[in-house]
C-alpha cells in the first residue's frame, strides 16, 4: 500500500462573509458604545479563523508525496478554477493505487477539508473514512501522539520535526 504525505493550506473563502450570520451583542449589553465595540472584536475574532472552517474557506496550497517515489508535489490555487483542477489531480493520482493517507491533524481538519472542497467544487473523489484510527485506514499523526485525544498538550508539527 502506498502511503501519501498530505498537508494542505488554506484561506477565508472570498465570500465567507456573505455566508455567516451577523455577531450580535450579548442581551445584557446596553451602551450602545460597548456593544458596536464587542460587535467589532467579536466579527474580527470571527473572521480571523474562517480559514480553518472546512464550510467556508478554501485551498490555497495543496502539497503532497508519495512515499518512496520522486519529489513532493505542491499545488497552489490562486482561485476556484485552479483549486478545483488540482483537486481533481490529485484524486487522479491517489485513485492510480490503494493509498493510506498521512498527515498531522489530519482526521480533524486535512481530509474533511479536502471532502468538502471537492463536494462544494464537483470534484469526484474516492470514499473517505474519516473517523478515529481504529476505524479509519489513513494516519493522523496528531492523533497518534494525542493517544486519541487523551492528551491535551499535543505540540504543534513544527516542534516533532525539529
Amino acid at each position: 500500500m502506498r502511503h501519501r504525505l498530505t498537508d494542505l493550506e488554506t484561506c477565508p473563502h472570498p465570500d465567507a462573509n456573505k455566508w455567516v450570520d451577523p455577531v450580535k451583542a450579548p442581551s445584557n449589553y446596553k451602551d450602545e458604545e460597548k456593544i458596536k465595540a464587542y460587535i467589532e472584536e467579536a466579527t474580527k475574532d470571527r473572521d480571523d479563523r474562517l480559514g480553518l472552517d472546512p464550510d467556508l474557506n478554501r485551498i490555497v496550497a495543496l502539497g503532497f508525496h508519495d512515499v518512496g517515489a520522486g519529489e513532493p508535489t505542491v499545488y497552489l490555487c490562486s482561485n476556484e478554477l485552479e483549486e478545483r483542477e488540482h483537486l481533481k489531480m490529485f484524486w487522479g493520482s491517489y485513485d492510480q493505487r490503494p493509498t493510506r493517507l498521512v498527515g498531522y491533524n489530519s482526521a480533524r481538519f486535512d481530509l474533511v477539508v479536502l471532502a468538502m472542497r471537492s463536494l462544494f467544487l464537483n470534484v469526484q473523489h474516492p470514499p473517505l473514512i474519516i473517523a478515529p484510527a481504529w476505524k479509519s485506514p489513513h494516519i493522523d499523526i496528531w492523533e497518534r501522539l494525542s493517544f486519541g485525544g487523551a492528551r491535551r498538550d499535543v505540540k504543534s508539527q513544527r516542534f516533532y520535526c525539529q
